[in-house]
């Protein structure tokens, strides 16, 4: 490996881990300036008392205690390794703010890019294929699923249904029922209209299903309104009710409920 191919590989490591970087950076400065900060007060602290001394050695009588002007003379310059810690540390921690803010800007503009794209492909085959067709296609799909995960091996949620139900977004069975899953998305849909918008987890609320760290995090709005696609499959002979997002949930910090 050269010279050129390592520096290459060095600035590209630093760049995409700058968030990290600065982060760790930031945490290290916090605790630099605490130090710092501390040792200047110990050593400001002895300096001071001294000055008192030579203050009342050079008068007869008891002189007043050092005012504030005369304490920052004695003690700013000690203060000045921590002040730049202190500067430095903000500058990281802003830093790394801006970088992480910048990339789930472009990270949500490119998932908003491929939502639609992925609409516009759904649109025009169902438009070349028609409906039946587009339904089979997603019927297999949900069976591929199925096929790799299957119920033996999760765990189902129980519920007041009696359908096994499967969510496609989490990979979790559970049990319901097509008129309960209905009503939620409705309940879910009136909650964006009212409020603009609504999380994943209070669907999953809904049709008594536990929420996940993911479901506190994405959801729907106007722009993105919420709509099941369902598909029946049998797996062992039994049948199974697959639920599909139309518009896959997504992030956004102005969910209500965001970050709860």
């Amino acid at each position: 490996m050269t010279v050129s191919t390592l520096l290459k590989a060095s600035e590209k490591y630093i760049i995409d881990n700058s968030p990290r970087i600065l982060s760790a950076l930031g945490v290290t400065g916090t605790l630099t300036t605490a130090y710092l900060a501390a040792k200047a007060s110990f050593k400001v602290s002895d300096l001071l008392r001294e000055a008192e001394q030579d203050r009342i050695k050079m008068y007869e009588v008891p002189p007043p205690p050092l005012d504030k002007w005369d304490m920052t003379k004695v003690a700013w310059k000690y203060y000045i390794p921590a002040v730049a810690s202190g500067a430095a540390t903000i500058s990281c921690i802003i830093a790394a703010n801006s970088i992480g803010a910048s990339r789930y800007a472009a990270l949500a503009a490119a998932y908003k890019l491929s939502e639609k794209s992925s609409q516009e492909y759904r649109d025009k085959v169902l438009e070349k294929f028609g409906l039946k067709k587009v339904e089979e296609v997603r019927t297999e799909v949900a069976q591929d699923r199925i096929d790799q995960k299957s119920p033996s091996s999760q765990i189902i949620v129980l519920g007041e249904g009696d359908v096994t139900c499967y969510d496609s977004f989490s990979g979790r069975y559970f049990k319901s029922d097509h008129e309960s899953l209905k009503k939620a998305m409705n309940d879910i849909n009136y909650r964006v209209i009212q409020d603009g918008s609504a999380l994943l987890a209070d669907f999953y609320e809904k049709i008594d299903l536990s929420v996940t760290s993911p479901s506190e995090e994405v959801g729907w709005d106007h722009e993105n309104q919420f709509n099941i696609e369902f598909s029946s499959i049998l797996d062992d002979g039994k049948p199974i009710l697959v639920i599909n997002y139309q518009v896959c949930p997504m992030r956004n910090q102005g969910y209500p409920g965001y970050g709860r």
